[in-house]
């Protein structure tokens, strides 16, 4: 399919909250959310995740999650992928960008 497929950018470019989370922020199944990071900002689709704390959220590895990390190994090779703080908000009105549009902003900055 490859990385710049449909089916790749569906299921990386999701962010899954807890039922809690979701009813709090009244965020919806599907409902777009912009995420919030001292590395970034991201646009992606929330979606009601399994097992998950309350105020906790999993985004998979990939484009949409290296926006909102940083880069930095700490001379381990692996950025930090778990314990990011993130902001969530409702980003009614925004867009999921493709991935060709996402690395194409990044190289912008």
């Amino acid at each position: 399919m490859g990385k710049t497929s449909r089916d790749y950018t569906e299921a990386v470019s999701v962010c899954e909250l807890d039922r809690t989370t979701m009813s709090v922020l009244e965020i919806g199944d599907g409902d777009l959310v912009s995420l919030e990071t001292i590395d970034g900002e991201v646009v992606v689709r929330a979606r009601l995740g399994r097992g998950l704390e309350p105020g906790m959220g999993f985004i998979p590895a990939g484009p949409y999650a290296n926006v909102i990390i940083s880069a930095d190994t700490w001379e381990s090779g692996m950025p930090d992928f778990k314990g990011v703080r993130a902001k969530v908000f409702k980003a009614a009105g925004s867009r999921v960008f493709s991935i060709k549009e996402l690395v194409a902003k990044m190289l912008e900055e």
